[in-house]
């Protein structure tokens, strides 16, 4: 529940876009979108690496005065793999 006492719907699962910045030095870029969720201060993204078994977090936190439909959170320099 939120701090008003309203119920909080889980998030729906997002979109992967995969990226080419057209930037070598980048490496591969994923695009992660979602729909924005009411009362969210934060998001988190996971991505696991399959091959080492690593994972990673990546952290959005959302501005006050967000009035997009959609969020995301582009994730640079990733080295191929099994994510």
């Amino acid at each position: 529940r939120c701090q008003h006492g309203k119920l909080v719907p889980p998030p729906c699962a997002p979109e992967l876009i995969p990226c080419d910045d057209g930037r070598p030095e980048l490496g591969r870029s994923t695009l992660v979108q979602w729909p924005t969720v009411v009362h969210a201060t934060a998001y988190t993204v996971e991505l696991f690496d399959e091959t080492t078994g690593v994972l990673e977090s990546f952290r959005r936190a959302v501005p006050e005065s967000l009035r997009e439909f959609l969020v995301e959170l582009r994730v640079s320099n990733l080295q191929p793999g099994s994510y």
